[in-house]
């Protein structure tokens, strides 16, 4: 029968060998052909058309989400609030300093003015009632310090009719900071 040969070690290795080297370029031969295909399948470019820029009408009208945001941003706010009623500025015209940009319906101030002048007219009739008060408190101390010093009346209505002529002369006092107080509110209304 047949004797089985046995394979130097040194052919052995040969084999091997060859083997490898035909893996690896089966491999680096598939990775290459990889490559064309993936390179070949990039992206196409995008055909664009320019004309001329010209002012005329937009024939399309596009919808689109997303942010308009602005180069330059002024934040205005104003000192009263109230309700619009003229913008006499058009959107995106060039404004200065000093340039009516809002109206606002005035009737609510208007009322808060005509409200302030009435309150200043009160104060002052009150002022001027407190007024009296005082001048008649002190003519009514006089005749009690001369009965006083005649000995008609006693001390405590003496020392009450003093301390009356004390409380309306304050009373006096205050209502004339009360006419400044209405004056204040006057102006800050106006």
């Amino acid at each position: 029968m047949h004797q089985q040969v046995a394979v130097p070690p040194q052919l052995r290795r040969r084999g091997r060998r060859r083997a490898n080297w035909f893996v690896a370029g089966v491999l680096t031969l598939a990775m290459a052909l990889t490559a064309i295909i993936l390179w070949q399948r990039g992206e196409k470019p995008v055909m664009i058309t320019a004309e001329k820029a010209a002012i005329r009408d937009i024939t399309q009208r596009v919808t689109a989400t997303g942010r308009v945001r602005p180069e330059v941003e002024v934040k205005i706010s104003p000192e009263v609030a109230g309700e619009i009623v003229e913008l006499p500025e058009k959107v995106g015209q060039t404004v200065k300093k000093g340039d009516l940009l809002v109206k606002i319906k005035p009737d609510n101030y208007l009322a808060r003015v005509k409200q302030a002048e009435a309150a200043l007219s009160a104060a002052e009739a009150d002022s001027l009632q407190r007024k009296a008060q005082m001048l008649n408190d002190q003519l009514d101390e006089r005749r009690a310090q001369s009965l006083f010093e005649k000995r008609l009346i006693s001390d405590a209505e003496f020392k009450a009719a003093q301390t009356k002529s004390q409380v309306s002369a304050a009373s006096y006092q205050a209502s004339l900071h009360n006419i400044d107080v209405s004056r204040s509110s006057l102006d800050q209304a106006r």
